[in-house]
């Protein structure tokens, strides 16, 4: 039987059910969750606001903005990860849809090595 060639998606806007930002530091070395601005490799580890992608969903983006926030609070008593320095706590928020609208945000620590030594310095 033959395979069918790529079918364009009725949906362009928001169409992603599961999205993986990445936690760290902004151009101005602010706490932000996003997206990498570039390649490591080149020297890249700015993280940018991923309001603009449109093929992110808007419940995603909706949990991006607040773990932002709370990032940014005084409640946060713990260091986002910086790609610079290899140290830090807060380093991925992977958020996944369900048809149900049923949500999972699920913020990742760095390691547990890190998250001992953030406990430890706080």
């Amino acid at each position: 039987m033959p395979l069918p060639g790529i079918v364009r998606s009725p949906q362009l806007n928001g169409y992603r059910n599961k999205a993986e930002f990445t936690i760290g530091l902004d151009a101005h070395d602010q706490p932000m969750v996003g997206f990498l601005l570039g390649n490591y490799v080149d020297g890249v580890t700015a993280v940018a606001d991923p309001s603009g992608c449109r093929h992110m969903s808007p419940t995603s983006l909706a949990y991006a903005a607040a773990m932002n926030q709370f990032l940014r609070s005084s409640q946060n008593k713990l260091p986002v990860w910086d790609k610079r320095q290899g140290r830090g706590f807060w380093r991925l928020l992977t958020v996944r849809e369900g048809h149900s609208e049923s949500f999972l945000p699920l913020p990742v620590p760095a390691s547990a090595a890190a998250a001992a030594a953030a406990a430890a310095a706080a």
